[in-house]
């Protein structure tokens, strides 16, 4: 059986549209995610947080997803720069470009961010790994853990850091929840 070229054509359209649309539900969940963490880090600490830097970071984090599942995090700065002049006809500035690309490149593998994002770089990193629970995910777990050890060694156990720990905990638990009443 030979399959038509307009038939794969819309095998293909229906699987990035599908992909397209659980991308973007994620990147919502994960931008939600991230905003009510910062709301509440503003409540109870004094860290300044650059919390538009945080919103353009949380809905680009996986913005170089298609170019290789794996590495879609240190590529981000390459398809920023490349996608934001492919919209506007303008470079994107030296500062803008490298902050958020440090912010994403912190949501998966080491962290290790510059200091004068580190929080926004580990919000962002949670906020993705919180969006397992609301995904149901039986990884999440694991990854909530793991990832927070991460941070932890990073920020040496801070009290901001504390902080910033009990939140996403609550964060995690309000998930968990809402996950075992839609089930």
């Amino acid at each position: 059986m030979k399959l038509s070229e307009e038939v794969c054509w819309g095998m293909l359209r229906h699987n990035y549209r599908v992909r397209m649309e659980k991308k973007i539900k994620h990147t919502e969940r994960v931008l939600r995610s991230c905003m009510k963490i910062a709301e509440k880090m503003g409540e109870k600490t004094t860290v300044d947080l650059d919390e538009d830097l945080l919103a353009q970071a949380a809905i680009l984090h996986d913005i170089a997803k298609f170019n290789g599942e794996e590495t879609h995090h240190t590529e981000g700065e390459k398809v920023l720069a490349k996608e934001y002049e492919r919209m506007t006809g303008r470079s994107l500035d030296k500062g803008t470009r490298e902050k958020l690309a440090a912010v994403i490149a912190a949501h998966k593998g080491d962290f290790d961010p510059p200091k004068k994002v580190k929080f926004e770089a580990a919000i962002l990193r949670m906020a993705d790994k919180l969006d397992k629970y609301a995904r149901g995910k039986s990884s999440a777990d694991e990854s909530y853990e793991r990832s927070m050890k991460k941070i932890k060694k990073y920020f040496e156990d801070s009290e901001d850091y504390q902080t910033f720990a009990k939140i996403c905990k609550k964060r995690r638990e309000k998930l968990k929840e809402k996950c075992k009443k839609n089930d």
